[in-house]
């Protein structure tokens, strides 16, 4: 899913020495930019992605392809961002979903990043497996706050048993532009 982004892109690169300022410098084409993107398979809904390093081909809807040179002056820190994703999913963010965490916007895709839970963070938005569906939490949860009615339906009502369920942390949001 992931390759390194040890290659520089030509929005990162020093002028090269001899060319004035304001001269054109031809791009890098997509064979060259490639290995800077990281590719994220996008499911069709807040279905459970298993634990596979990519979702079956029967949950993926679409692959976001996500080019850090494409982010102009923020390129070193979309790059940063997107290398600290660990086998990253993203899921279209239902109203229902989006209301548990204050600032989640619905419609938006949530870019989920898999990673252990060490210390949670109480305002940050996590996502747990309940009965084969994501469901999105506040950090606070993992503390001892009271989980939604979903969760405690299915029987996830205490810390240990939402960070048994835990599939990681929504570490970034995108327009959804399927719609």
């Amino acid at each position: 899913l992931r390759t390194g982004f040890e290659l520089t892109d030509a929005a990162l690169a020093s002028r090269p020495e001899g060319v004035p300022a304001g001269a054109t410098i031809t791009p890098i084409d997509d064979a060259q930019r490639d290995p800077g993107r990281l590719r994220v398979p996008v499911l069709t809904s807040a279905v459970d992605p298993g634990d596979g390093v990519r979702p079956g081909p029967e949950l993926v809807v679409n692959t976001l392809s996500l080019d850090p040179s494409l982010y102009g002056h923020d390129a070193a820190l979309a790059r940063d961002r997107f290398a600290r994703l660990r086998r990253p999913f993203a899921f279209p963010l239902d109203p229902t979903q989006a209301a548990r965490v204050a600032g989640l916007p619905a419609g938006y895709l949530a870019i989920v990043t898999r990673e252990p839970l060490e210390q949670a963070v109480a305002d940050s938005a996590y996502v747990v497996r309940v009965n084969g569906r994501l469901e999105v939490v506040q950090g606070r949860v993992f503390d001892g706050t009271t989980p939604p009615s979903a969760l405690r339906e299915a029987g996830l009502t205490d810390p240990s048993a939402l960070r048994a369920a835990l599939v990681g942390r929504i570490e970034l949001l995108l327009p959804d532009v399927r719609n």
